[in-house]
């Protein structure tokens, strides 16, 4: 059976304004550049010069208010996705399939992830219903194991939960499992799962800006 890798995400990706002449390395997503104000390319370019081509601050080292606060913004943003991923790893485990970040490059000229996933296995063992409903438990538990899952992990639980209970009915069935339910807490999680992840997903709808 071919193989299914469904996306964990984090909160989509967020984007910060950035200052005239700042650009975005290649694969930096889909983060916003605000428009510049008339002057800022002038202003930028004579940032550039005094310290050195970065573009950041003043000769003493210490960036504009604005700089400092889209930076502390920034490095937050990182911080959060990096965990939300992480978390999806550590309970995943073998179920990993790969993942990736998408990137903003602050006004440090450093690149900070403004979102992310992580690619898991969520096919069902062949011919093996107990396994797949054992499968789909884990699977569950990797979506759910960020401390705030987004839209796409709930969708994904409830997919999984969905699968799972199907997997139980079939291992019930041929009498390969024993000791399982499938009562209706199962069927109320998989419906809880979806409407929250469609509330999310619709209150989200326009908005790039998250943190």
């Amino acid at each position: 059976m071919s193989l299914i890798a469904s996306p964990l995400a984090s909160l989509p990706p967020a984007s910060y304004p950035m200052q005239a002449g700042t650009t975005l390395p290649p694969n930096a997503g889909s983060a916003a550049i605000a428009p510049p104000r008339p002057g800022d390319a002038s202003e930028t370019a004579s940032k550039n010069n005094q310290n050195g081509g970065h573009g950041v601050g003043n000769r003493d080292g210490r960036g504009s208010a604005e700089e400092q606060r889209m930076l502390a913004e920034l490095k937050a943003r990182d911080q959060e996705v990096r965990n939300h991923e992480n978390a999806h790893r550590a309970a995943a485990g073998d179920l990993v399939r790969g993942g990736s970040y998408q990137y903003q490059q602050g006004p440090d000229g450093k690149r900070y992830a403004v979102g992310g996933d992580v690619q898991i296995d969520t096919s069902p063992v062949p011919d093996d219903p107990a396994a797949t409903a054992e499968k789909m438990q884990r699977v569950i538990a990797a979506a759910l194991a960020p401390a705030e899952p987004s839209a796409t992990d709930l969708a994904v639980a409830a997919e999984a939960a969905a699968e799972r209970n199907r997997a139980r009915a079939e291992a019930r069935q041929e009498g390969s499992e024993t000791g399982a339910t499938v009562g209706p807490s199962d069927d109320q999680a998989t419906s809880a799962y979806q409407q929250i992840a469609d509330q999310t997903q619709s209150d989200s709808i326009g908005l790039r800006l998250e943190a």
